[in-house]
């Protein structure tokens, strides 16, 4: 008989699904390797990484094995443990998910309101520019440019351009909703970016694209001034300097 020991966690970045990290060891009484592989991801992760773990036991060392006995399995994406490689795979998947990107405020977003390419762009850009004015931190990465529309993100622009200037499929379903809000829960800042990216949409979500873009329009504004300055990108001290000026 084989022991299994699976470590789960949710993929939100690469995979879209459950990703296990699957250990197997053949004798009842040897519990040394899952015990190491759990002590490493503790080590790894500084005691914060979001995993379960789960044992059984069949006939067979193999996954297969593992989703015949329970296919709750059968569409979880396997990590097969060989040694610290995989480990390491698991712990960046775990770290990927607590990173944010503009794609994830997308998607926050299109659970709420429909929205057009353009629409879609100034309302992200709300969100982030009033977190980072609220708390002095940006919730990703990536910085707007000054596009001739206001603020643009270009992942965005090539995630949506093909949608042109007709609607972005939306779903605001309370089961889309609650999708997202497990990526917020996963993520570093966990439910007080949600929060904040809630009451800028009940904000802003009531305007069209063209009022939002006169908006970021406004004089002084951190668009206006990354244009008049020929700034590749609007960066954060500016929107926490300037924000103010294009809110309503």
């Amino acid at each position: 008989m084989c022991r299994h020991t699976i470590f789960l966690t949710n993929d939100f970045v690469v995979h879209k699904s459950f990703v296990a990290l699957h250990v197997v060891h053949t004798e009842y009484g040897n519990g040394e390797l899952p015990k190491y592989v759990l002590d490493k991801l503790n080590t790894l992760l500084a005691d914060q990484g979001d995993f379960s773990v789960q044992c059984l036991t069949t006939s067979s060392e193999t996954w297969e094995s593992v989703v015949q006995y329970d296919r709750y399995f059968e569409s979880m994406f396997c990590i097969e443990y060989k040694g610290e490689e995989e480990i390491n795979d698991f712990v960046n998947i775990i770290k990927a998910n607590k990173v944010l990107t503009a794609k994830d405020i997308a998607k926050f977003v299109l659970s709420k309101v429909e929205c057009t390419q353009l629409k879609l762009q100034k309302l992200v850009y709300f969100c982030y520019a009033d977190y980072l004015a609220k708390t002095g931190k940006a919730i990703i990465s990536e910085e707007p440019v000054p596009y001739t529309y206001g603020p643009l993100f270009e992942s965005l622009w090539k995630e949506y351009k093909k949608y042109h200037n007709s609607p972005i499929p939306a779903d605001t379903s309370q089961r889309r909703q609650n999708i997202v809000l497990s990526r917020y829960y996963a993520a570093d800042s966990k439910l007080k970016v949600y929060s904040s990216f809630a009451d800028t949409i009940n904000k802003y979500g009531q305007y069209s694209a063209s009022q939002l873009v006169e908006l970021t329009h406004r004089e002084n504004s951190p668009w206006s001034i990354a244009r008049n300055f020929g700034m590749p990108t609007i960066d954060a001290e500016t929107i926490k300097a300037k924000h103010k000026i294009e809110e309503v």
